[in-house]
């Protein structure tokens, strides 16, 4: 296992050049996964009011690929090119960059493909399934000078932006504590959780699924069902946790924590073969009176998530990502907690949508050189630590710490 160490970490802190740039021409992309995310990724971008083209849709099962298909001859007219085999997509000279939206074990190989192809990359989730697949990915990005986007698209969310800039400006005083929490529907109310395992596919298709792991039999709930099972994903800590990790790092101004304690179950799928646990509680340490928890859970009745920015003046508490409000509380004389108040409440009903077309927007826009990227490999690798600790952390069932190297058992 390749040594990590916070140092090596802060040493990969040298920002690349700005990707070359397009200017005005229309950027062809290939969108490579074309499921329920890899669809909705797609009509996002066709929100981006960019000029754009989808040349090219990747995905292994056949009906995802008509569909692709289908949208794209229903915005421009015309059917894109459609291939089974993603490394088809990156040898056409006419594809400038892709989408990545597809079980986590295949990120981090296709971010490196794409980039050695000489493609700018918009990846939807984290950059691999180990802290050095994290490091390796950060390494070849800087040496290609591409733009690559991380899907983290709280960091384009206006609530969460104007939230930093007045963490920034001292509303709440030092921030001590982020509390945080994602309940998502059971299972069995979301397709989008269960997925649906239905035909075959071919046996070339399921071995690109596979990728590099070791071949087995069809099994329709592994692809349809990936994020149930290890081989796939990286756990709901890379999932879920990592978007409201990266969020208390961008408005703190944090890098990442160095130590972390985990515990989770199986509630939802107890009798179901499902592998990663479908709740976790995590709790993150700073080492500076910084500490973040955070609570997921997918049997909950009602989606609904939070953040709580916990400062010595006041809080902020983000809803659901629609809502802001801003507390103050002047600190207690006398030993009795006093009232808070509501300073500030905005409210943004369609804030998350906008946030995702910003995010796709601001990354065409890296395409072209007009700007840099806002969630580069190097600023989302400080929540890949974080997840890849909540992942060590839940198989060991102890604290880890991640200080001097490698991440370590620390029982405390």
């Amino acid at each position: 296992m390749q040594s990590i160490s916070r140092r090596t970490f802060v040493e990969t802190l040298a920002s690349p050049t700005l990707a070359p740039a397009l200017a005005s021409k229309r950027v062809n992309l290939a969108c490579i996964g074309c499921g329920a995310h890899g669809a909705y990724l797609m009509r996002r971008i066709y929100e981006s009011r960019q000029t754009i083209s989808i040349h090219a849709v990747c995905d292994i099962y056949p009906p995802n690929l008509a569909s692709a298909g289908d949208l794209v001859q229903a915005k421009e007219g015309r059917r894109p090119k459609s291939h089974h085999d993603y490394q088809e997509a990156l040898v056409d000279r006419d594809v400038d960059a892709v989408f990545v939206a597809v079980p986590e074990h295949l990120h981090h190989p296709m971010l490196l493909a794409a980039l050695e192809a000489g493609k700018h990359v918009y990846l939807d989730g984290c950059l691999g399934q180990t802290l050095e697949q994290s490091v390796r990915a950060i390494h070849v990005w800087q040496r290609s000078g591409l733009a690559v986007q991380i899907g983290l698209q709280n960091r384009s969310h206006f609530l969460y932006r104007r939230a930093k800039e007045l963490i920034e400006a001292g509303m709440i005083g030092r921030v001590c504590e982020v509390r945080a929490f994602s309940h998502q529907v059971s299972p069995d109310r979301d397709p989008d959780w269960a997925g649906n395992p239905l035909t075959n596919i071919p046996s070339e298709n399921w071995q690109r699924f596979l990728g590099a792991l070791p071949h087995r039999e069809w099994e329709g709930r592994h692809l349809f069902r990936w994020r149930n099972y290890w081989d796939y994903s990286a756990g709901i800590s890379a999932d879920l946790i990592c978007h409201q990790m990266d969020t208390a790092n961008f408005l703190c101004g944090r890098l990442a924590p160095v130590s972390c304690r985990a515990s989770g179950a199986l509630y939802a799928w107890e009798n179901s073969d499902r592998e990663v646990p479908d709740n976790l509680s995590v709790l993150y340490e700073y080492g500076d009176r910084f500490e973040v928890s955070l609570i997921v859970q997918l049997n909950a009745s009602d989606p609904d998530s939070a953040e709580e920015f916990l400062g010595e003046d006041g809080s902020i508490e983000i809803s659901k990502g629609r809502t802001l409000s801003v507390y103050r509380r002047k600190r207690s004389t006398n030993g009795f907690a006093n009232p808070r108040t509501l300073e500030l409440q905005l409210e943004m009903a369609d804030a998350p949508i906008n946030a995702v077309d910003t995010h796709v927007g601001n990354f065409l826009e890296a395409v072209r050189g007009r700007e840099e990227a806002l969630a580069t490999p190097l600023a989302a690798h400080g929540c890949m630590v974080a997840t890849h600790l909540a992942a060590f952390s839940y198989h060991a069932n102890q604290r880890i710490v991640w200080n001097h190297g490698r991440p370590r058992l620390d029982i405390r």
